[in-house]
């Protein structure tokens, strides 16, 4: 049995990152609430992400209603991941802390469900996602790339995860993981801390439209590969040898066809395809080079994680 479901004066705090969430907040407020967390004392903790709605008043007016609500407002948009960690930095005083994303697509009772595997033995549990109710392009492309990561970082779920339950002395360790250029999930699973997994139902989105655009997924794609695997640099190693051998082989023939008073290839199709397709490569190549010099520079020029603009306790 969860050492959870037994032990008293549990203190449970529930990050949820907010970005132009203004429609799900005051439901997603009472589904919370309407849970029955017997021997838990349960505080909820909002980060606005620099949302362009009316998302920080309606937090304000949740504030207002429910003294146990922490409420923190970046200046403009960092990103999920700044905001993740900006309510760990807040829940510093939590036994427990559950993260849960403010769409409503991921069903409020996964924390109870997280809670009932909180054992002695478990410092973490994450709830991943088996099945999704999203449109056939974004399930296709979901599935592409959580089973390309699989393959690479097998600690990592097919389906992916937004939804965690960590226990405290985790927290402290996770956010030693520094850069604007993570994947959380990753970073969660590589620290090596026990963990159960559970999986659950996506649903359809109801309220309000998704702000992750597709430029969104392509970079969290890029960011998530490149995290999780060297294979691009290796790919790049191999494609060069292969082609270093074919050409050395290609030389050789021309070279024997000189000596044998013979043309090897007639006209330039030959050589314009070379040409293409070495071209073609080395922009290629100097892509994915570029990406990881980037992620290096970025990381580099030491701006902060986020900047809290307003904190209300």
């Amino acid at each position: 049995m969860s050492d959870l479901a037994t032990a008293s004066d549990i203190c449970l705090r529930i990050v949820i990152p907010v970005y132009h969430n203004a429609s799900s907040l005051e439901e997603l407020h009472q589904q919370i609430r309407a849970l029955v967390l017997e021997n838990i004392t349960t505080t909820l903790i909002f980060v606005n992400d620099g949302s362009q709605d009316d998302s920080w008043e309606i937090l304000k007016k949740i504030k207002e209603k429910d003294a146990d609500v922490r409420l923190i407002s970046f200046t403009r948009n960092f990103g999920q991941i700044a905001a993740i960690k900006a309510g760990l930095r807040a829940a510093k005083d939590a036994d427990w802390v559950a993260i849960i994303s403010a769409d409503l697509q991921d069903p409020i009772d996964l924390i109870p469900q997280m809670l009932k595997h909180g054992d002695a033995q478990t410092d973490m549990v994450i709830a991943y996602r088996h099945e999704r109710d999203d449109g056939w392009v974004d399930r296709a492309g979901s599935r592409l790339f959580y089973r390309l990561i699989n393959h690479y970082n097998r600690t990592v779920p097919v389906g992916g995860f937004d939804c965690a339950l960590v226990r405290q002395k985790v927290i402290p360790h996770w956010l030693k993981f520094t850069g604007r250029h993570r994947f959380m999930q990753a970073d969660l699973l590589s620290m090596g801390f026990s963990a159960q997994f559970i999986p659950y139902h996506r649903q359809e989105r109801k309220k309000g439209k998704s702000q992750y655009k597709i430029k969104h997924k392509i970079k969290y794609f890029i960011d998530g590969f490149l995290r999780t695997s060297y294979s691009p640099i290796r790919w790049m190693s191999s494609i060069g040898l292969v082609f270093f051998v074919l050409g050395v082989i290609y030389s050789i023939m021309i070279v024997y066809n000189y000596f044998m008073n013979d043309t090897p290839f007639k006209g330039w199709a030959p050589l314009m395809i070379l040409i293409l397709i070495l071209g073609g490569l080395n922009l290629f190549f100097l892509g994915i080079l570029g990406e990881y010099i980037w992620r290096i520079f970025d990381n580099m020029d030491e701006r902060p994680e986020y900047i809290i603009k307003e904190k209300i306790d």
